[in-house]
């Protein structure tokens, strides 16, 4: 995927963008998961290609913390997925003011965990593979800046369980070529 992403980028009068934001992050699935941790926040940052009038290319980036129920207050903890993805995007990508899109992406999704309670701290790790899918909206507000805001469902896949969680992003784009 890297070396198509490459080529393409090498190929033709593609345009280039940076893009960094921030969020709220929204744990949806699995019963455990849902009744342990609370709404968290995710901070992201990613590289888009976008290849023609209709479609992009995206490496991305994102740190998503979610803490843990506050209702018990013998336990505090968090749980974190990092994630690295590459997401399909497909919209209108001609230089209009408004630029709708559908995005759909697969990577790794690398997950931590860790709960305290009367002193004791218990802590695990593990990586495995998911998938998201979205849309968001870019607004042009200069010939090199856009503002977003993007919603891509995520489902890890882990312990022949999905886990599900939906970040809200937004932030700022900026057209480097």
């Amino acid at each position: 995927m890297l070396i198509l992403l490459l080529s393409l980028i090498t190929y033709g009068q593609n345009s280039i963008y940076v893009s960094v934001g921030t969020g709220l992050s929204i744990p949806m699935a699995e019963s455990e998961f849902t009744d342990a941790f609370n709404l968290g926040f995710n901070l992201h940052g990613a590289g888009t290609v976008i290849m023609s009038r209709n479609f992009g290319l995206r490496g991305d980036l994102q740190y998503n913390r979610f803490p843990y129920d506050e209702s018990n207050p013998d336990f505090s903890g968090s749980f974190t997925a990092t994630t690295l993805k590459f997401d399909l995007l497909a919209g209108d990508f001609s230089g209009g003011s408004a630029n709708p899109y559908a995005v759909f992406g697969a990577g790794a999704y690398f997950l931590s965990a860790s709960s305290s309670s009367g002193g004791l701290t218990i802590s695990s790790s593990e990586t495995d593979f998911g998938i998201g899918i979205g849309g968001g909206v870019m607004f042009k507000v200069s010939p090199s800046m856009s503002l977003y805001g993007e919603t891509q469902y995520n489902i890890i896949f882990n312990d022949g369980t999905a886990k599900g969680y939906l970040p809200l992003k937004f932030g700022l784009s900026f057209k480097v070529q």
